[in-house]
């Protein structure tokens, strides 16, 4: 027979659902004495990310609406699912200048199907960042130089830059 002890220098016990959602752990320790710092810093963030936003929308040729959208639902989202209370998700000019530049030609200038598209995509990109989530994929970062990802933003780059100039030459 044994006889399991409490000790005090024992770790929290974790519930299911930090592991699924890991707001959870990090709220427990949460201290009321940072929230008028988080309130400043959430202001902040948001007189930036709100209008930088709606601006991103309008490099998609999307309305402004679904910039705050993209915003708001994004960082609920990694805020439920981040295990880092430090980070910050939104939308970017280069995402959404591919955005437009793919889809556009795609649309055929139907600004319903363009939404539609975009939406889709949207969600495309969410599950395929879930289903990364589920399998860790994130750790493959740590096998990928910095050579390389300097190539790939250097590419990304130049695949807007000559979008650009494609359409302003045809």
């Amino acid at each position: 027979m044994s006889v399991t002890v409490a000790s005090d220098d024992a770790p929290p016990r974790l519930s299911r659902w930090s592991g699924i959602i890991p707001a959870v752990s990090w709220l427990r320790d949460y201290k009321p004495a940072w929230f008028r710092a988080d309130l400043v810093a959430g202001i902040t963030l948001a007189a930036y990310l709100l209008p930088a936003g709606l601006g991103d929308a309008s490099l998609a040729n999307l309305p402004a609406q679904a910039g705050l959208y993209a915003c708001l639902f994004g960082g609920l989202v990694f805020w439920l699912f981040c295990s880092s209370r430090h980070t910050v998700i939104t939308v970017t000019s280069a995402i959404s200048l591919l955005v437009g530049a793919s889809l556009g030609e795609i649309a055929g200038g139907d600004t319903s199907r363009f939404s539609a598209l975009a939406a889709g995509t949207a969600v495309l990109v969410a599950v395929i960042a879930f289903v990364a989530w589920l399998v860790k994929a994130g750790s493959i970062v740590n096998f990928i130089s910095e050579s390389v990802m300097t190539g790939f933003k250097c590419g990304v780059a130049l695949f807007l830059r000559a979008g650009s100039a494609w359409k302003r030459a045809g």
